[in-house]
């Protein structure tokens, strides 16, 4: 895109947003631990890349650690992805923003109680 808005005569400035990084080799570790153990309810996703790394840095045993909590997806996009790396997505934002994510993160864990 920026090259063809140039091609076009515009002025462009690439400014990066974020940038996902690795994750130290102790935090990956206690992740692991605390996903076996059940201690983590859910892992939010707010991008494919996102997706990626965690899924990279876990290895071949992604999946089936990442199945004791709930997926929660910031978007369409992002539960595709997820689903391509074998993932089992709970949660889905219908607004695709980090308050969207939320929402439905609440939805999702406090279901609507019962009156007598």
């Amino acid at each position: 895109l920026p090259e063809a808005l140039r091609a076009r005569g515009a002025v462009v400035d690439v400014v990066p947003v974020y940038r996902t990084l690795p994750a130290e080799h102790d935090a990956l570790d206690a992740l692991r631990d605390a996903l076996r153990a059940g201690r983590i309810d859910a892992v939010t996703f707010t991008s494919s890349s996102t997706v990626t790394s965690l899924c990279d840095a876990l290895g071949d045993e992604a999946p089936a650690l990442l199945a004791r909590a709930a997926v929660a997806s910031i978007g369409p996009v992002t539960s595709e992805t997820a689903r391509a790396r074998g993932l089992t997505v709970a949660v889905e934002a219908t607004t695709y923003t980090a308050a969207g994510l939320l929402d439905a993160l609440r939805g999702y864990f406090h279901a609507p109680t019962e009156t007598p």
